[in-house]
């Protein structure tokens, strides 16, 4: 009894010392205590991950669970995984079933991943996730000045980006092991309006009750909702007309001129370099002699009405492709791809991928030299 009573004592003592300290010792102490890869090593974490989507009005969640084994102090291996994926779109739902992902199969691919040195792929963007000194999530360049407020036995560490509109929290109790990440995208112009992910550090070797009791892995996916028409024409070099849509204008039936060219524009609303490019390619509808060229947009994700209401708002006269009633042909890989064809639909230059001042004066240039810009 006497030991337990000074345990809880000094329990009690390094409790009222971390209430007693200042925000700035408190971010001083969470920089140097924070959660590193290097200490959940053979361990179990699971993921809640939540995003929603401004433009959509949807939400995309998952639920992950990580098996962790490390082979030296420096480097670790994940094991396998398992996956549960529910996306709300436009309010229907879908699922996403992957079931127990075993990495020591991908051995030629991914054999070892230092999380504290190095961006691991996009297959373990949520363990990367994780805030930590070693990859920068605390430099004075990225944040200014911070708040910690406490809830509780919760702190919350509220930082401003100094370059982006974006605020994030970090949650974290006194073992400073960061257990939810909140960010809040302010900028109108981006998709991405919120993200909440959670993380749970368990023991090891708990993976399979773990998945278990989450029964990840084991939903039935449900169908998909088809609500639009059968399309009624495939793009092709036999075709006569192109079905499109503009803001301001009626469905419009474009015929196709074969003295003209055609630039048609691959984009969607959650693609961040596609909407980047916007503001350019307003300019170049303004340069071009149409004439000789027309501007289509392409947008097979996105339904008729987000996409109007995303170029009402922003005064974008854009002529848009109907998916309902046409489907392009091109077979897209990168996301903002643009695509020049001449009257007769032969393929003449592809401009991939955005990068401000390289794409903008690349793409001018080549129509310059076509002759296509006033």
């Amino acid at each position: 009894m006497k030991y337990k009573r000074i345990l809880m004592l000094i329990i009690f003592a390094l409790h009222a010392n971390l209430y007693a300290q200042t925000d700035k010792e408190i971010y001083k102490n969470l920089i140097a205590n924070n959660l590193s890869f290097y200490d959940i090593k053979d361990s179990t974490v699971f993921i809640d991950f939540f995003s929603f989507n401004r433009f959509k009005n949807d939400t995309y969640t998952f639920k992950e669970v990580f098996l962790l084994k490390s082979n030296n102090i420096n480097n670790h291996q994940i094991v396998f995984s398992t996956i549960y994926w529910l996306h709300y779109l436009d309010g229907n739902k879908y699922s996403y079933e992957n079931k127990k992902r075993i990495f020591e199969e991908e051995k030629k691919i991914f054999k070892e991943v230092n999380f504290d040195k190095k961006i691991p792929r996009s297959s373990f963007y949520s363990l990367g996730s994780i805030p930590r000194k070693n990859k920068g999530d605390f430099s004075k360049k990225t944040y200014g000045k911070h708040t910690v407020l406490r809830v509780n036995d919760t702190f919350i560490l509220t930082q401003k980006y100094k370059k982006l509109n974006r605020t994030r929290k970090l949650y974290f109790k006194d073992d400073y092991k960061i257990f939810k990440l909140e960010e809040f995208n302010h900028n109108e112009n981006d998709p991405d309006a919120y993200l909440r992910i959670e993380y749970h550090y368990l023991k090891n070797n708990c993976f399979d009750s773990l998945n278990k009791t989450l029964q990840l892995g084991l939903y039935t996916p449900i169908p998909e909702k088809k609500n639009i028409n059968p399309v009624k024409d495939t793009i092709s070099k036999t075709s006569k007309v192109i079905h499109t849509f503009g803001f301001n204008d009626a469905d419009t039936l474009l015929v196709i001129d074969t003295n003209k060219y055609y630039l048609f524009d691959y984009w969607y609303l959650s693609c961040r370099p596609c909407l980047e490019m916007m503001p350019f390619m307003k300019k170049l509808h303004e340069k071009i002699d149409s004439n000789k060229l027309i501007i289509i947009g392409a947008n097979k994700s996105d339904k008729k009405e987000n996409i109007l209401n995303y170029l009402y708002k922003r005064d974008y006269h854009f002529l848009q492709l109907d998916k309902i009633k046409n489907a392009p042909f091109h077979f897209i890989e990168e996301f903002p791809t643009l695509i020049l064809m001449d009257g007769n639909f032969n393929e003449i230059k592809r401009f991939i991928g955005y990068a401000k001042v390289y794409t903008d004066y690349e793409i001018t240039k080549f129509l310059k030299s076509l002759d296509l810009i006033k």
